[in-house]
């Protein structure tokens, strides 16, 4: 099971801290994608169906492409 971290710059208030996001194919019950937090304990982890990966990545490159979202600079 393919796993992917994807490290997350935080600047809440006066506090600088670094996060990721763990992205995993898994076939519990049914194929799908989990997402954890694993530093952030009220953060509960999340299950995606296949659709519903798809779905948010749709979402998030029409974000992108329509400058909601500010593309990443530099080399990322």
């Amino acid at each position: 099971m393919p796993l992917k971290t994807v490290v997350i710059k935080n600047k809440i208030g006066i506090y600088d801290s670094d996060d990721c996001i763990v992205l995993r194919t898994s076939e519990w019950d049914e194929p799908g994608l989990d997402l954890s937090f694993p530093f952030d304990e009220d953060k509960r982890n999340m299950r995606l169906s296949f659709s519903e990966a798809a779905n948010l990545r749709d979402f998030i490159t029409e974000l992108l492409d329509t400058k909601l979202l500010e593309k990443p600079r530099g080399n990322y």
